[in-house]
C-alpha cells in the first residue's frame, strides 16, 4: 500500500489483515518504486496524490515491471 496519510493507511491495513493479507506499507513515491524494484506485490493500493514522485508515475513504472499485477 502506497499512502501518506497515517488515517487511511490504518484504515485499509485494517480490513486487509482482517482477511489474512500481508500488508506492506509505505508513504511515498520514492519509496513505492523502491519497493517495487525488490519485490512485485499481489495487490497494490496507490495514492494518486503523494510526496516526490506521484501515483501515476508509481502505476507507470509498475506497468513497465516484466512480471507485475494488474493495473
Amino acid at each position: 500500500m502506497v499512502d501518506d496519510d497515517r488515517s487511511v493507511q490504518e484504515a485499509i491495513i485494517d480490513e486487509l489483515a482482517d482477511s489474512n493479507y500481508e500488508v506492506r506499507v509505505v508513504s511515498d513515491g520514492d519509496a513505492a518504486i523502491r519497493f517495487l524494484d525488490t519485490r512485485i506485490p499481489d495487490l497494490l493500493v496507490l495514492d494518486l496524490r503523494l510526496p516526490h514522485v506521484s501515483g501515476p508515475m508509481v502505476a507507470a513504472k509498475l506497468n513497465l515491471l516484466p512480471s507485475r499485477p494488474r493495473c
